[in-house]
């Protein structure tokens, strides 16, 4: 990766995580009741919301 360019993914933000981890605890809950398709959507629903956030957090692009 050169100076230039921008980095894809930054830090996550900890107010993030509490409702990532509450999504991810509630499809954790489902998947062991057998609930395997609705537990899936809580699971992919933090893994974006992660994924957003590390992407809005990501650092300027150096300047030369």
């Amino acid at each position: 990766m050169s100076n230039s360019e921008r980095p894809l993914f930054g830090p996550i933000d900890p107010y993030a995580l509490l409702p990532s981890v509450a999504l991810a605890s509630f499809a954790f809950v489902l998947l062991l009741n057998g609930v395997v398709l609705v537990g899936l959507v809580p699971l992919v629903l933090a893994g974006l919301i992660i994924a957003f956030d590390s992407w809005a957090n990501r650092s300027e692009r150096r300047r030369r």
